[in-house]
């Protein structure tokens, strides 16, 4: 085990990732570690799951949540 916590977030473009590492930077703890990995879409889509022993892949095109909605 390499983590105590994973999250991910999608940045679309170079210079949104190269953003959010200067945002992480400043804001890491004295003692804080963090190891920033990046990869492509299609590698993020090639991930495989294991669950209960089974393979699984993540749907392709997983329903939306919508947290506003405008009136």
């Amino acid at each position: 085990m390499c983590q105590f916590s994973v999250y991910a977030r999608f940045c679309g473009t170079r210079e949104r990732t190269e953003s959010l590492h200067n945002r992480i930077e400043t804001n890491i703890p004295e003692k804080g570690k963090v190891s920033i990995i990046e990869f492509t879409d299609k590698q993020f889509g090639d991930i495989v799951h294991l669950l209960n022993k089974k393979k699984t892949r993540e749907k392709t095109n997983p329903e939306q949540l919508l947290l506003f909605e405008d009136s």
